[in-house]
């Protein structure tokens, strides 16, 4: 249903919908409520929905979602507009996060979107469930996408974004299509070796050795 002119999807009733496309609707502030039925959707995409407002209501209706993609979708926060804590300047509790509910997402793409600091990621905390409930849920989230985001733009703000999701959001295994691995610089030492290339890992922190070239440049790099 992609690129329709839908702006309400009632029609849709099944039960047995694993996978909805609907990105390039006008979907109103109730389109959740519509979709009720499809209790065992696993995979979302509402890519460029125009001025999405995701409902609170999305994790009751969709509680087996694994994949949501709201790329292009001029998301501003991921928390609730409306949320007090927000208003007064308080971190915002697990409830007010537009994810709330989701309790099985895997992957979540938000690309192009108009975050512009890391204040309008922080409904993602909600994934690590702020510590609590720990002895009976696991967070799910694995992979992120974040990119063309308007904080990419900027180095300092692109490294708050990913400083964020490795301090807040340790279980992550992938940020916009690369290893989490590949951003975690600081536990990396490199050591230089005129006869050695190879990677070493010796209490838990990842030591490089480069050959260097006669010419003065490197000859080898493993990483």
């Amino acid at each position: 249903l992609d690129d329709s002119v839908f702006s309400s999807v009632d029609m849709l009733t099944s039960p047995h919908l694993m996978l909805l496309q609907v990105g390039g609707n006008s979907l109103g502030q109730g389109f959740a409520a519509s979709i009720s039925s499809c209790n065992q959707l696993m995979i979302l995409d509402l890519s460029f929905t125009e001025n999405l407002c995701i409902p609170s209501a999305l994790g009751i209706v969709c509680p087996q979602l694994v994949r949501l993609v709201v790329d292009g979708c001029s998301l501003k926060s991921t928390v609730m507009e409306t949320s007090s804590s927000e208003e007064e300047g308080d971190s915002p509790d697990e409830e007010t996060s537009i994810f709330y509910g989701l309790l099985q997402l895997r992957e979540l793409s938000m690309k192009e979107n108009l975050f512009d600091n890391i204040d309008a990621l922080k409904g993602l905390c909600f994934f690590s469930f702020q510590g609590k409930h720990t002895d009976i849920l696991l967070p799910t989230l694995r992979t992120l996408w974040l990119n063309d985001n308007p904080f990419m733009g900027v180095t300092a703000t692109r490294k708050d974004m990913e400083s964020f999701v490795l301090t807040e959001l340790p279980f992550v295994t992938g940020l916009n299509d690369k290893s989490i691995e590949l951003y975690r610089g600081s536990n990396s030492v490199i050591a230089v070796s005129g006869d050695m290339s190879s990677v070493l890992k010796r209490d838990g922190v990842e030591v490089v050795f480069v050959r260097f070239s006669e010419y003065g440049g490197i000859s080898k790099y493993l990483t």
